[in-house]
């Protein structure tokens, strides 16, 4: 019920939510860093070939970000337009009859756009008002939604860092998606083409597969099961590409702007660059039953958290150097 309720009411419950929430503008340079920093990622590749290079680095600058909430959100009188169908709800109506209503009003509104032309930022295919992000390959873009955007992924107020962290990784793992076993196979606008060389699928594939393996030796003692690295290799991928852009990204803003390099109150022994890993570990902090790791590791396309975060920084050099992890170490495995 919660599910189709969450269909039906979207439109209309996104736009309550997001009269209380906003994206702000740090959320957006946020993720405009780290699109820079993935151009930068992309231009230190050197397996990847010239020509395949710049059709990457076209995909990354035409790709069109979608931060918090449409544009028709604020207006009054274009949120009217989308309910212009509903009668008045009366006090007895039961629940079935109110959503019958309002997908009817919704499947008029959307035949009446039928031969217009197509706003891409006025129509979103997700309820913006949902804690969740997503990367779109066959429109190239990629969004964060306005329940997403809110304590405590993002946090007004706090040094960048910490928001770099959890709103710049969140970034990072969605635009990875862009370059991944499946975002790879389209191109800058959307099409479906094997736009990579041959020589780079191939060296990519070689890398993709070291994941697949490294995630597959891993026991949850818990659970007592491995992990199945076959199947979450695209979000273990992205997990990784994400933590490093966000790490370039909170680089370069410090670097522009040396008085956002704050202190955090209360955990001042720790270094903007520290700051970021703590965030990143924090907004993926979850806790489980012994069944319900069973199944997410049976059934989710992700690793489990703790996995997606140690792991993660296990294989980030930015990490060993801001926590000085001796080589050898927990954190700082010899082999990866």
């Amino acid at each position: 019920i919660t599910r189709h309720g969450q269909f039906v009411f979207q439109r209309r419950t996104g736009t309550a939510f997001v009269r209380q929430e906003s994206a702000g503008k740090l959320v957006k340079q946020i993720s405009d860093k780290v699109k820079e920093a993935i151009e930068k990622i992309i231009k230190k590749k050197s397996w990847i070939d010239a020509a395949t290079q710049m059709e990457a680095l076209e995909k990354v600058r035409y790709m069109r970000s979608m931060i918090g909430y449409p544009n028709w959100v604020k207006n009054k009188l274009k949120v009217q337009q989308l309910f212009k169908h509903v009668n008045s709800f009366k006090l007895k109506m039961s629940y079935t009859e109110i959503s019958m209503h309002l997908i009817s009003n919704n499947l008029r509104v959307n035949c009446e756009k039928i031969h217009l032309p197509v706003q891409p930022d006025e129509e979103w295919d997700k309820d913006f008002a949902a804690v969740n992000g997503q990367y779109k390959p066959q429109t190239n873009s990629f969004a964060l939604y306005a329940g997403l955007i809110q304590e405590p992924l993002y946090i007004q107020g706090v040094p960048v860092a910490v928001n770099v962290g959890s709103v710049g990784w969140f970034s990072g793992h969605e635009l990875t998606h862009a370059f991944d076993t499946i975002g790879s196979r389209y191109d800058s606008t959307g099409r479906y083409r094997d736009w990579w060389s041959e020589a780079v699928r191939r060296s990519f594939e070689v890398q993709a597969d070291c994941f697949r393996d490294q995630y597959s030796k891993i026991y949850d003692s818990e659970a007592k099961k491995h992990l199945r690295g076959v199947h979450t290799k695209v979000e273990n991928i992205a997990d990784n590409g994400g933590i490093r852009a966000a790490v370039k990204a909170l680089k370069a803003i410090l670097k522009e702007t040396p008085a956002a390099d704050v202190k955090l109150p209360g955990l001042e022994q720790y270094s903007s660059r520290q700051l970021l890993f703590i965030s990143f570990a924090n907004s993926l902090c979850s806790k489980y039953t012994t069944r319900a790791r069973k199944q997410y590791i049976e059934v989710n396309s992700h690793s489990l958290p703790e996995y997606r975060v140690n792991v993660s920084l296990q294989n980030c050099n930015a990490f060993r150097k801001a926590f000085q992890c001796a080589p050898g170490s927990p954190m700082a495995p010899n082999n990866k």
